[in-house]
């Protein structure tokens, strides 16, 4: 089963114990997320960081995006940063590209680490089906590149 996005519901956020995650070191996270109940996996955004007044050279692009990924029964924090987000890329998909950085593996699950890196590729892209979360149309696809550690996933 796919990731679908959705608005998350009383049930699951008592279910998962959000109140509790939501005060964690980042707080501010979205009501929405999206969620593979098949395999039981979530994938949430936490926060947004612009660059509001070109400081970085890029007025208004997203410097830093912070995540949550629910991965067998375990919370992995993670955070992506636009890899070439001031370069215009012509392809016939919706298409992101991303550097991935930060991630916390809790230590009972550290070797999964490939499975969940990919795990993390897999939520993205079926997540930015959602007009939510991007501009594309629901029911597209959309490719990701991810790099990791100088390696793409």
């Amino acid at each position: 089963m796919a990731y679908v996005n959705e608005k998350i519901s009383k049930e699951d956020y008592e279910k998962y114990s959000l109140a509790e995650l939501d005060k964690s070191k980042w707080g501010s996270p979205d009501n929405y997320w999206a969620i593979d109940r098949e395999r039981e996996r979530w994938f949430r955004l936490f926060r947004n960081t612009h660059d509001r007044d070109g400081d970085f050279g890029n007025k208004g692009a997203i410097l830093d995006i912070k995540w949550t990924l629910y991965y067998e029964g375990y919370i992995v924090f993670f955070r992506t940063s636009n890899k070439k987000s001031n370069v215009y890329i012509e392809v016939k998909e919706p298409y992101k590209q991303f550097k991935l950085f930060d991630v916390e593996i809790p230590k009972e699950i550290e070797n999964q680490k490939e499975q969940i890196l990919k795990e993390i590729k897999k939520a993205l892209e079926e997540s930015f089906v959602s007009p939510r979360i991007s501009n594309i149309e629901d029911g597209e696809t959309c490719k990701i590149d991810l790099e990791y550690n100088g390696e793409m996933i």
